[in-house]
């Protein structure tokens, strides 16, 4: 109990908070070394902002665990959403911030032999996305099949195939708005993580409601 208490109120917060500092040091084009960040007095006030918002979450939910894994899932989306957005990249210290949460939040809310299914079935999926992505030639972005891999690792392989399908359907139609309103070309970068963070909102929506 008390474990999961410090998983919960302690760890998750703390890489929350990592992920943000972190995450606002790339937007300012500013990225510090990542063992730097235990130093900053952002990091702590960002974590207790978070262990408030996790708190309401939690209240607000019936007190669900699962829920307040969703909610990491979803702010993780929306923040690399916003980096990838300004940026074009997805930062791989945000990525494993993201996975060690996911982790945490795994271990208190299933069974150990339904985790470790979706850690080997997500990580054969996340090899496969990361040899896709390198024989595609920017097809589908190192950071994109990255994120999805280590999504269908905390998720679950057919998770991620629904958010993707929603996320190409999303990019389908504004593609279609760039190359007819704004005049853009079919070689156009767009970035993929807004549509699937998109998505992901969709979803959540969908399976509350």
């Amino acid at each position: 109990m008390v474990a999961e208490m410090m998983a919960v109120w302690v760890f998750v917060p703390l890489l929350a908070g990592m992920r943000i500092v972190y995450a606002a040091d790339v937007l300012k084009g500013m990225e510090k070394p990542f063992y730097r960040i235990w130093s900053r007095g952002s990091l702590y006030l960002v974590s207790i902002v978070c262990v408030i918002i996790n708190f309401v979450v939690w209240l607000c939910s019936g007190h669900s665990a699962y829920m307040l894994r969703l909610w990491d899932m979803i702010a993780s989306y929306l923040l690399l959403a916003i980096v990838d957005w300004k940026k074009k990249i997805v930062p791989d210290t945000v990525l494993v911030c993201f996975f060690a949460a996911q982790m945490l939040l795994g271990a208190v809310t299933m069974d150990p032999e339904r985790l470790f299914s979706m850690l080997f079935t997500g990580g054969v999926l996340f090899f496969f996305l990361i040899a896709f992505a390198w024989l595609s030639k920017g097809r589908l972005g190192m950071g994109d099949a990255e994120l999805l891999g280590v999504t269908a690792m905390a998720a679950g392989w057919a998770y991620v195939v629904q958010i993707v399908t929603i996320a190409l359907i999303f990019s389908f139609f504004y593609g279609l708005w760039l190359l007819f309103f704004r005049r853009m070309t079919m070689k156009t970068e767009i970035p993929f993580v807004p549509f699937l963070a998109a998505a992901m909102a969709v979803h959540t929506v969908y399976i509350v409601l």
